[in-house]
């Protein structure tokens, strides 16, 4: 079916078949078939339209268009700039190339024709849904320009640099060594500190910078100040060579992300290094890395792989980070189960690139995606179907231009390999490339899983939740994989925010590229000063006093704090006094609030700030004065505003301060209040909501709110049970089986029977809570009676009597609801009155407050004196409760086989008549 003239026509069946024939036919490196064939489509088209249209012009009395006057010689042309060149047989001695690009080098004008105008063709014309509509977006020219050229034409200085990696390929690095204000004024060349940007699948180089200046992250960060270097990875637009093998090859697509992890990343990054060095005699190891998408996952699988690169690198950004991948909703999960079937993937996708640049994208991008309806519709969600999509952030006049430059090119096996990752339980593991050959490479029959406990470097991570590639769950999973090196999970302020938003989102420099500056600059390379000299002496001669002590082991536990500081590996540090403070020689004020002053604020800023505010959790519980240390988490919070969790910990941390040390309740609730809509719109379970929802529930138990409490304390145990004390487990459930039962609308007590802790008073004087708690879920009023000399001992329990026995009996009321079938729910007064042991005149309220409580639904016959029971709430079942509903399926499933066998023996007799 085609659009033409708004409405859907069928083209003739053989029409058909020559197009689906052609669209699996392999393009060649210089136009396929398929390219071939819609260049010739087309000039048949415009031949035809011509025709059509002059002789519609003079059926109609008009005049033929005047001819167009030929081409003004300042009209409008690529800008071409010369890319250096390698010699691949003089490859081995060649030293690499470099290009340099400067705004003012060439210049370009435009002139414009008016044409003649004739009237619109009738809407039967069959050419008309091929005709190029005159665009109504601008021609904007970055969309056929490189990414250097892109950057020269808006005012910024560009090189290109090609060099060899280890394995044999051309890969070239593009380059902004400074802002639109010129070298000059930034203090020389490459003076700021080196960032290096690493795009994602099928993108390149150019990606960084389409939206602009002060839109695109590339300028932004050289207006900043910084020495920005962009890389592209081997089979894109920018890196199709190889000193063996032609892209024309089949042994030149033989790569994933795996290999452009084990050897792109680091030859780029050994290359970056060896330039400053020759231009600043700069050694030094500060390199901020930022990925997005693909880019993460390579930055991953190296410092996993190849853990001496985590001293190469001060601090890594993972915009969309894509390593683990059990939760991906993006249409390439489609692909996963037929990762392994090799003659699958070669027949519909090639054994060599996966999505080439071919001219329907470059004719897309020429008119603007205005062609017709149906291609419009292509343009505004073939870019995000892998994805997802965004329609706030969506920027219509920037589509011609990535569509320009995107997809710039990969391997089919770099995409098998993220489709594995999703078909095997999203497991961040090398290629699999079966038992055989898996057993062969590997050692093993399966692939192994990158090792992320070798990764040390500083990792910030920022997601998205309608990410349909690196979703909430998936990024969560790698923060904790992560550990301490992760910096935070900081979430994007926008519930629609998608994947590519992090490029080329309207929003994404404000949401995005605002906070990571903000974390950028903490990694950045200061000048050495007199205060930081001084700092430093301090900090010598406090360790050099500590490693006095007597205590031998002391002393070793001070020496090696020491060398991890001079060596600068904060992260390590990190994880060590975060064990370091709870030394039993430290386990006073004085010790403790030393150990900050002289050591640990001397670097505070530069490490985890989740860690900074665990490790100084501990200071804080030995300071006397819990105003103090109020006033101490105040100032904590601004030193880690740039991690939302962190300042969220900070205030929990106060919050219990005001609740155990000064009993200020209302201070508490604020707090609470504060922080429970933010944590429950995180995204994902953090560390933070564990120690939050204890706040909460100790909170509501000590001022009497049941229902809160239960619901708290639930929140609690699912978030922290594995870290909570075991000797406080029978405590923490008693006081949660007389939240169950005395808390208004509570009643899906089996969540709580359900849960391992109620174990914990086996054995215990309160055993048979566990006994009355399971009597209530079930509704069983005859037992709740007969243990009313136990629970009659609990004050809180005796006082509320009346109460206790109104939530049994509608809890009774459930449960007959429940074990009917839905075609049997018409129950008597009489039944629930003999059932729930109530007067009958007290059945019609005991309904009536079940309907008005959403617990039940359905409708009372006063005069027959029954109620038609249509719905009853879902709870979590107990093992009897069940066996029961299996036994209804079992019902069910033999009324529809006795239905079944009806119908076929009634058939004939059913179609004669």
């Amino acid at each position: 079916m085609v659009f033409v003239g708004g409405k859907l026509i069928r083209p003739p069946g053989a029409l058909v078949l020559i197009l689906l024939l052609l669209t699996h036919r392999q393009a060649s490196a210089d136009g396929g078939l398929f390219d071939n064939f819609i260049s010739q489509l087309m000039t048949t088209a415009a031949t035809a339209q011509n025709y059509l249209e002059d002789a519609y012009d003079q059926r109609q009395g008009r005049g033929t268009e005047p001819p167009l006057p030929p081409p003004s010689s300042d009209s409008l042309s690529p800008v071409l700039i010369p890319v250096g060149h390698i010699d691949l047989a003089d490859q081995p001695t060649t030293p690499p190339t470099t290009t340099t690009f400067s705004a003012g080098t060439s210049t370009t004008t435009t002139s414009t024709t008016t044409h003649g105008t004739r009237a619109p063709l009738p809407f039967w014309n069959p050419f008309v849904w091929l005709r190029p509509k005159e665009p109504s977006i601008p021609y904007n020219p970055d969309t056929d320009l490189s990414t250097p050229e892109i950057a020269v034409r808006h005012g910024y200085q560009a090189e290109s640099h090609t060099l060899k990696t280890a394995d044999g390929y051309l890969l070239t690095l593009h380059r902004l060594p400074c802002g639109r204000i010129g070298c000059p004024a930034q203090g020389g060349k490459g003076t700021g500190q080196p960032v290096f940007l690493q795009h994602g699948l099928l993108s390149s180089s150019a990606d960084w910078l389409l939206s602009g200046p002060e839109k695109a992250l590339a300028f932004i960060l050289a207006d900043a100040g910084y020495d920005v270097w962009l890389g592209n990875a081997r089979g894109n637009t920018y890196s199709r060579k190889h000193v063996s093998f032609s892209s024309d090859e089949t042994a030149f697509w033989d790569f994933s992300w795996h290999e452009m992890a084990m050897y792109d990343i680091p030859a780029e990054i050994d290359y970056l290094y060896s330039i400053r060095a020759q231009e600043r005699n700069d050694t030094t190891r500060n390199l901020l890395y930022v990925g997005h998408s693909m880019g993460t996952t390579m930055i991953f699988a190296l410092l996993a792989s190849r853990p001496e690169y985590n001293e190469r690198l001060e601090a890594v950004f993972a915009l969309a980070p894509v390593a683990f991948m059990g939760h991906v909703k993006s249409p390439i999960r489609l692909l996963a189960p037929f990762s392994h079937d090799i003659e699958m993937i070669l027949k519909f996708f090639g054994g060599n690139e996966f999505m080439p640049q071919n001219k329907i994208i470059r004719y897309l991008a020429k008119y603007g995606c205005e062609l017709t309806e149906a291609e419009k519709y292509i343009c505004e969600n073939t870019v995000f179907v892998l994805c997802g999509f965004d329609k706030e952030q969506y920027n219509a006049t920037l589509m011609p231009v990535i569509f320009g430059h995107t997809p710039a090119g990969t391997s089919t096996k770099t995409v098998v390999h993220y489709a594995q990752e999703i078909h095997n339980e999203g497991n961040f593991q090398l290629f699999d490339y079966g038992e055989s050959e898996n057993q062969r490479r590997y050692g093993r029959a399966s692939p192994p899983g990158y090792n992320l406990e070798n990764i040390s470097t500083p990792i910030a991570l920022f997601y998205a939740n309608n990410d349909w590639l690196a979703g909430p769950m998936d990024v969560a999973n790698l923060f904790n994989q992560l550990h301490r090196t992760s910096i935070g999970m900081f979430k994007i302020p926008n519930d629609n925010f998608n994947h590519v938003d992090f490029l080329w989102g309207n929003d994404a420099p404000e949401v995005v590229y605002k906070q990571l500056l903000m974390l950028m600059q903490r990694y950045k390379v200061l000048l050495k000063s007199v205060i930081k000299n001084m700092s430093n002496a301090n900090v010598a001669s406090y360790l050099a006093e500590q490693k006095k002590t007597t205590d031998k082991d002391l002393a070793a536990e001070w020496t090696v704090l020491e060398e991890l500081y001079n060596e600068k590996l904060w992260n390590e540090l990190t994880i060590k006094l975060d064990a370091f403070v709870k030394h039993p020689a430290l386990q006073n004020e004085e010790a403790l609030l030393a150990l900050y002053h002289n050591f640990i604020a001397s670097f505070e800023t530069k490490i985890n700030p989740y860690g900074l505010v665990e490790i100084l959790t501990v200071v804080i519980s030995f300071l006397s004065d819990k105003k103090e240390a109020i006033a101490f988490l105040e100032k904590l919070k601004d030193k880690v505003k740039i991690c939302d969790q962190a300042v969220w910990m900070c205030k929990v941390l106060q919050g219990q301060i005001h609740l155990e040390h000064l009993n200020q309740l209302d201070e508490t609730k604020k707090i609470i209040e504060d922080l429970k809509d933010i944590l429950e719109e995180a995204g994902n379970v953090t560390p933070v909501h564990g120690k939050y929802y204890m706040l909460a529930a100790n909170y509501y138990r000590l001022v009497g709110q049941h229902s809160d409490y239960y619901r708290c304390g639930l929140q609690f145990l699912g978030c922290s049970i594995d870290t909570y004390p075991k000797d406080q487990w029978a405590q923490q459930a008693f006081c949660l089986g007389l939240a169950a039962l005395l808390g208004e609308g509570i009643y899906n007590i089996g969540e709580l029977l359900a849960h391992p802790i109620l174990e914990s008073l086996n054995g215990t004087d309160n055993e048979w809570l566990v006994e009355l708690l399971r009597a209530f879920n079930s509704g069983d009023i005859v037992k709740f009676e007969q243990m009313k000399p136990k629970w009659s001992s609990i004050a809180d329990l005796a006082a509320q009597e009346v109460k206790l026995r109104q939530k049994i009996s509608l809890l009774c009321l459930m449960e007959m609801t429940f074990k009917r079938p839905a075609n049997k729910r018409t129950i008597t007064f009489d039944e629930i009155a003999k059932e729930a042991k109530l007067p009958i005149k007290e059945v019609e309220i005991l309904i009536m407050k079940a309907l008005a409580q959403g617990l039940v639904k359905g409708a009372i016959d006063e005069v027959a004196g029954v109620v038609n029971m249509t719905w009853v709430q879902p709870r979590v079942l107990d093992r009897k409760q069940v066996a029961g509903m299996a036994t209804t399926l079992d019902t069910w499933m033999s009324s529809i086989t006795s239905m079944e066998q009806l119908i076929e023996s009634r058939a004939s007799e059913i179609l004669t008549n």
